[in-house]
């Protein structure tokens, strides 16, 4: 598999119409259908500037539910 922004996108828009919940690690719940997104953004800070960008639409505004 070859990953694109494309892909990316629609991978989470999949996962949030079936349902999962996103957190993060602070705010995780046991709730079977979680998710937690973790991003390494050590050498590329352009590519997490575009994963932040396509979330924030994702997620109307940006951030996770809580």
């Amino acid at each position: 598999m070859n990953f694109t922004y494309e892909w990316y996108a629609g991978f989470i828009k999949n996962l949030k119409n079936q349902g999962y919940n996103f957190a993060d690690y602070h705010s995780w719940k046991r709730d079977h259908k979680t998710v937690i997104l973790r991003h390494d953004v050590d050498f590329n800070l352009a590519a997490a500037a575009e994963l932040a960008e396509i979330e924030s639409k994702i997620f109307e505004g940006g951030g996770y539910k809580r």
